[in-house]
């Protein structure tokens, strides 16, 4: 059988990739692209069961990369098909009873133990997250593994959801939901703060090399098996509190409000970046270095070295109880050599990138927040974004839940 060569770009009319989408997972290559989603989060508690329970689950709910090409070829006809996906913690592979032999097996890397098998509250300090007020849920004990499932039509997912709750209740002990909805402002995906989304998505059909993206499934058992890690964090937004800051910056400053609200995120509402090329702003005079944008994807730093890290988000923001925010999922082959690095090293780090004299954190999300340079106007903007919970996950490949429980 054909296996991918993780090295390069990925040819999606090849034979090896055709043979790699029949047990990879959807929505890792390309977005699953519904309106609705459901997120079940849950706690395994009958370990004995768990393994034959998650077998059957996946063969049940889950759409392989495959499946997902053929669901978007016939949703003209159909647009009300359900999507779903399903990824493990490290806890959750404990409670399977894989041994911690098994675990560094299984996910070492040349780089070393990846942050997976520690689990994102070992990493708060890493992440900024120390003194955050996570959600009941999220403090109780560590979450165990996720079920995405996503339809365009938000009836049809209330009855699929319905019916894999059934399912995670013969073995969970805890399950929690969040759901999320697709904005909408004149056709186009827009986030909680109002900025356009979805802008500048990496892919690793003739963009990224594979090796950004996948990772060799070795607990399938099967060669040519893949699949990837997941940061996935709720995260608040403060929306009154956002649009007073932008504001206070604009008469601060003294520039228009849409201006000041560019500076912040490093782009318009409407998407128009304030610098299309960073290495033609080498002085950071048209986009903030701290803008939020700027700080993820620097592009190149300063001094002219190549600075970017592929993430291949998969987010969809969430309103509840009055409450509004992104439930936000990355997917990456290897999470410290990429959102670890992105946030501790350039979002939380005052000092990235090296210009000579601190530019702050990221002006969006960064900490510690504090008083930064807008346009020669000492200013802190504040921080709108909080951390209510997450988890970092891994999602197999159909192989490896083809072969638990036998």
């Amino acid at each position: 059988m054909p296996t991918l060569d993780l090295q390069t770009t990925i040819d999606p009319d090849s034979a090896a990739w055709a043979a790699a989408a029949r047990t990879l997972q959807g929505n890792i290559a390309k977005p699953h692209g519904r309106e609705h989603t459901a997120i079940l989060l849950f706690v395994i508690a009958e370990r004995g069961a768990a393994r034959a329970r998650l077998r059957d689950l996946a063969e049940t709910f889950v759409t392989s990369a495959e499946e997902q090409r053929r669901q978007a070829e016939a949703r003209a006809g159909d647009p009300n098909t359900v999507f779903g996906n399903l990824g493990l913690s490290g806890a959750g592979y404990r409670k399977l009873g894989y041994s911690e032999t098994e675990l560094e097996e299984g996910f070492r890397r040349r780089y070393g133990r990846d942050w997976f098998l520690d689990g994102m509250d070992a990493r708060a300090q890493d992440l900024g997250d120390t003194g955050a007020r996570q959600e009941e849920f999220y403090n109780r004990e560590a979450v165990d593994g996720y079920l995405l499932m996503a339809c365009e039509d938000s009836g049809v997912l209330e009855r699929a959801v319905r019916a894999a709750r059934e399912r995670l209740q013969w073995f969970c002990g805890a399950i929690h939901e969040e759901r999320g909805q697709v904005l909408r402002q004149n056709g186009e995906v827009r986030e909680p703060f109002g900025f356009r989304d979805g802008i500048a998505m990496p892919t690793i059909f003739g963009g990224q090399r594979g090796e950004s993206l996948l990772f060799e499934d070795r607990l399938a058992q099967r060669e040519g098996s893949y699949g990837t890690f997941v940061v996935y964090r709720k995260l608040e937004q403060d929306v009154a509190g956002f649009a007073a800051s932008v504001q206070r910056l604009a008469a601060a400053a003294q520039i228009t409000e849409d201006h000041a609200a560019a500076m912040i995120m490093g782009r318009y509402k409407d998407g128009t970046p304030l610098a299309a090329d960073f290495a033609q702003d080498s002085d950071g005079s048209q986009c903030p270095f701290h803008a939020h944008i700027r700080k993820v994807n620097p592009q190149v730093t300063p001094q002219g070295r190549k600075a970017t890290i592929p993430l291949y988000r998969r987010s969809t923001p969430y309103a509840l109880e009055g409450k509004q925010g992104l439930l936000f999922l990355a997917m990456q082959a290897h999470i410290a050599k990429s959102f670890g690095v992105m946030v501790r090293t350039w979002v939380n780090n005052p000092n990235f990138p090296d210009t000579g004299a601190p530019v702050g954190t990221d002006s969006l999300l960064g900490v510690p927040g504090g008083t930064q340079n807008w346009n020669d106007t000492p200013f802190d903007v504040g921080r709108h974004v909080a951390f209510r919970g997450g988890e970092f996950f891994f999602l197999p490949s159909l192989a490896f839940f083809a072969n638990l429980g036998s």
